[in-house]
């Protein structure tokens, strides 16, 4: 059934399902249109009063967007601290290991020179021994040659 504005405006319903229009169907509708509104307590205080919340609503949403912003840039800065933290950990340790390895090359170097002082002392200890041995063995040469 095809339901037409005579309706809704009060016409009546023939046989064939369709309705006969008043002569007035855009005035009756009106008229009904401004019925319900009337029941609603629908007036034109309480429109423009919903136009003002409405345009209020949109100065809030405007005045929030700075702070919206602020929040993402906030956000992303957390994150590059973030990542700033983890990389100076990285290098935290990095440095660490170079520290040790710093530290066992210094003990190293110094058993090195231990060493070479020990080397340089049983040296001239051998030099001075074969100094005494070859006057020994040169006195024991003179001693046979005299023979």
């Amino acid at each position: 059934m095809v339901i037409s504005i005579s309706e809704l405006a009060g016409g009546a319903v023939t046989k064939k399902g369709l309705k006969e229009e008043p002569k007035d169907a855009e005035g009756l509708l009106s008229k009904k249109l401004d019925n319900l509104l009337k029941e609603a307590k629908i007036d034109g205080e309480l429109m423009a009063s919903l136009g003002t919340s409405i345009k209020n609503f949109e100065g809030a949403a405007k005045g929030i967007s700075p702070t919206v912003d602020s929040m993402a840039a906030q956000k992303r800065y957390g994150e590059e601290l973030s990542l700033a933290a983890a990389q100076m950990e990285s290098l935290n340790s990095l440095y660490k290991v170079q520290m040790e390895s710093v530290n066992r090359q210094s003990l190293i170097n110094e058993e090195s020179v231990e060493n070479a002082t020990k080397l340089k002392e049983q040296m001239q200890s051998l030099a001075s021994n074969l100094s005494s041995l070859n006057g020994v063995y040169g006195g024991m040469l003179s001693a046979m040659n005299k023979n």
